[in-house]
């Protein structure tokens, strides 16, 4: 599986692509750091591994912004992806098995064919309020 980071003209990380195919090694690898909104990551395992049943402490987080992970089932979709600047974009296109990390700043989607998306957000999310169309 290889990735890709996207920033913008300043550096800052705007989204992470994960083109299909298979990871390398056992174990766990998360594709955002821990001080990401949203923590992403790979679980490869042999045959009767287990991890043992478990809870999570009730944490109490503070988060700013909306993080999305968009995975790619079938077809192909052209992620537009913005920096600061609205007219910082650079584009991927995205087909079965990959899936696009979305950090900060902008982005759209251009559907290329039929194509069936999982997404994933950072919540609460109202999409009344949360979101704003940059014109383009």
């Amino acid at each position: 599986m290889t990735s890709e980071h996207l920033r913008d003209k300043k550096g800052n990380l705007l989204a992470i692509v994960l083109y299909a195919g298979k990871p390398e090694g056992e174990g766990v690898r998360f594709f955002t750091s821990p001080e990401h909104i949203l923590q992403v990551g790979c679980m490869v395992w042999p045959k009767d591994h287990r991890i043992e049943p478990h809870i999570h402490n009730p944490q109490e987080r503070t988060t700013v912004g909306t993080a999305e992970v968009l995975f790619v089932k079938r077809g192909c979709v052209v992620a537009d992806i913005y920096g600061t600047e609205t007219t910082d974009v650079r584009s991927r296109a995205l087909h079965g098995g990959d899936v696009l990390i979305l950090l900060s700043g902008a982005h759209g989607f251009r559907f290329e064919r039929e194509t069936e998306c999982w997404e994933i957000k950072s919540g609460p999310y109202d999409a009344n309020t949360d979101k704003v169309h940059i014109g383009h």
